[in-house]
């Protein structure tokens, strides 16, 4: 993964339902490839941290608090996204 957790673009390769793509992720907090962020991505965010190989998901995006790490710190990270979002 290149990029730094600053200006919310990261670079990765992605597997994900139909093969390994370019994973340039332009929004964080984006999991779920659907170019918006919602519930839905928390939904997938939250799949993947129970059972990693249940779902694919963009990893880039999904790194919310830059540490090169997926965890329950970038679960926590998104559901402020989310709620400052519908402030």
């Amino acid at each position: 993964m290149s990029g730094n957790g600053n200006n919310g673009t990261f670079h990765d390769d992605v597997t994900t339902t139909f093969g390994t793509v370019d994973g340039f992720c332009s929004e964080l907090g984006e999991v779920n490839l659907t170019a918006t962020v919602d519930i839905f991505d928390l939904f997938a965010l939250s799949d993947f941290q129970s059972e990693p190989n249940s779902i694919q998901i963009n990893e880039s995006c999904a790194d919310i608090n830059g540490d090169n790490e997926i965890n329950i710190f970038d679960v926590v990270g998104l559901v402020n996204m989310i709620l400052n979002d519908s402030e």
